[in-house]
């Protein structure tokens, strides 16, 4: 066999075995797995799907961590994915109680999904218990609008 065909063979395994040994690139970095500070900087310019991809990976080291369930949770809402949202906030306030941000933006999906009970409510045609439980749910909803 030719010496020269398996010089080349050896290199290109070589080369080929080579780029395995590459480290993955994660989507929203070079080399580097993400930071905390590259997240909040994600947050702060409203990046939403960027934001859930980031502190998704977060999470995976800190599962437990109020401050990256709630910015998924309130990146969910703005996604308009409010189960998700929701489910977030709560594992948040459930990590810290006194996590005012936290229970907050929970009370916002909540009255998210109050709105959209109301609008399926009221799309359901003249059926009286529905217009009556309609009715109900906007007063409070206008009671909690109300407050200071």
């Amino acid at each position: 066999m030719d010496s020269a065909l398996i010089i080349g063979g050896l290199v290109g395994a070589v080369l080929l075995l080579g780029g395995c040994a590459t480290p993955p690139v994660h989507k929203d970095m070079t080399v580097s797995p993400p930071t905390a500070e590259t997240a909040d900087v994600a947050y702060r310019a409203q990046q939403w799907d960027r934001v859930s991809r980031l502190y998704r990976y977060l999470l995976t080291g800190e599962p437990d961590n109020a401050l990256y369930l709630a910015r998924l949770g309130v990146a969910a809402s703005h996604r308009g994915d409010l189960a998700a949202a929701e489910g977030y906030l709560t594992r948040a306030v459930a990590a810290d109680a006194r996590f005012s941000e936290a229970r907050y933006n929970l009370a916002l999906v909540y009255l998210n999904l109050a709105h959209r009970q109301l609008v399926a409510l009221d799309q359901g045609g003249a059926d009286p218990q529905r217009r009556m439980r309609a009715q109900r749910m906007r007063n409070v909803l206008e009671r909690l609008a109300a407050l200071p």
